[in-house]
């Protein structure tokens, strides 16, 4: 480009210096030159060529040039406007997240305040016995288990319940049941019994628990518009003892609120059994018009929709399952799987197991709002009425 432009400013010099000397004695000197004269002639014709064409390209790139920076003016403005509503958008998000924070320090609040020891299914959760005498040293499975034989044994059996809390309602809206008993000046919430247990009936304490779970429902819970259902762990024994099944089932069909106040917490796979004595004892249980709640899946998403055929109103999960945190079985659902097929077929998720603030927003992410856990309050002490369970199936059958 400064080749031809210099090109061009010689010719136009040159030009100029031909001008000076008039046209005529211009014309006369041409056609006096000899034959080179006429290749400088053509000379000076390229030269004005050239500065056309310079004139020309100076111009393209004056243009080119203006667009380019239009249009570096306008990626940036787009870019800060970005930038704007990205910064917007992460003040909303953390506004957010305190926001759920604040109403989840304050569902904790209203509970316990000490922190709970990790419930596990399945077994009794049993904190150290001191020794009394010098070289006896009790095993504290057997002491507990002495101690709740003698409790069932005198009918005085006394629970403790666990809210399940709406975080969206900020309120507990049910309760997980477990049985409080005092050793040695330290309360054992005890959820289920170890089927290795050798004192206690596993089968016999759990008809207990829903005996007397339907008691404190009648005596204490409000009518049906008001009502915080009580979830009672079972497990295969119960299922197996038509006796125990029945006796339950005559109660509820005898007071049939109480069908809305009890739920029967089952391992799912148990759910899902069609044949034999496990499925007997859940068709009567259902037959009564309880609801069940089945705990922990690990079968496709698909499959879920068995356990709503089975009168199943929830499913319950561990945080950690739901966040796919814990390694799965082959072919399982993942949690987002479990809560949307969950919710399809019109059954409730409880997440249980919460411990922490960041547990519970990622699982208000996933679309869960019931949760229950040491971070929202331990197990509370029910006080025992002055009738037992056994008479609340007396006063049943007395109408």
């Amino acid at each position: 480009m400064r080749l031809i432009a210099g090109a061009a400013i010689s010719a136009v010099i040159l030009g100029i210096g031909l001008r000076g000397v008039g046209a005529e004695p211009t014309a006369a000197v041409v056609h006096s030159l000899p034959p080179t004269s006429g290749a400088l002639a053509l000379s000076l014709l390229v030269a004005g060529l050239a500065l056309a064409t310079a004139g020309i390209a100076i111009w393209k790139a004056r243009r080119a040039h203006a667009e380019l920076r239009r249009l570096s003016r306008g990626l940036d403005a787009a870019l800060a406007s970005l930038d704007a509503r990205a910064k917007s958008a992460d003040a909303e998000r953390l506004l957010l997240e305190e926001r759920l924070r604040t109403e989840i320090d304050t569902i904790a609040l209203r509970g316990a305040s000490a922190s709970l020891a990790p419930l596990q299914a399945d077994i009794i959760p049993y904190p150290a016995i001191s020794a009394k005498r010098k070289g006896d040293k009790p095993d504290p499975a057997d002491a507990v288990e002495i101690a709740l034989a003698r409790v069932l044994a005198d009918d005085e059996l006394e629970l403790s319940l666990e809210p399940i809390v709406s975080v969206s309602r900020n309120a507990g809206v049910a309760f997980e049941v477990h049985v409080c008993l005092e050793l040695n000046g330290v309360t054992h919430h005890i959820h289920r019994l170890s089927a290795a247990g050798r004192h206690v009936e596993r089968q016999a304490f759990e008809k207990a628990v829903v005996l007397r779970a339907a008691e404190v429902a009648r005596r204490r819970l409000g009518g049906k518009d008001d009502r915080a259902p009580l979830h009672c762990p079972v497990s295969e024994e119960l299922l197996l003892n038509a006796t125990a099944c029945a006796e339950i089932a005559a109660l509820v069909t005898m007071q049939p609120a109480l069908a809305d106040q009890i739920v029967i917490s089952v391992p799912a796979h148990l759910l899902i059994a069609s044949t034999g004595a496990v499925a007997a004892g859940i068709d009567t249980l259902s037959a009564s018009g309880l609801g069940f709640a089945a705990e922990g899946w690990d079968k496709p998403a698909a499959g879920i929709r068995l356990l709503r055929d089975r009168g199943t109103v929830a499913l319950k999960a561990e945080a950690g399952r739901l966040l796919d945190r814990q390694k799965a079985r082959r072919g399982s659902a993942s949690g987002a799987e479990m809560v949307a097929a969950a919710k399809a077929d019109g059954l409730a998720i409880v997440a249980r197991g919460i411990r922490n603030d960041e547990d519970a927003i990622e699982l208000l992410d996933l679309g869960i709002d019931l949760m229950m856990g040491p971070h929202f309050a331990k197990p509370k002490r029910l006080r025992p009425e002055p009738a037992k369970a056994s008479r609340a199936l007396a006063d049943a059958q007395a109408g």
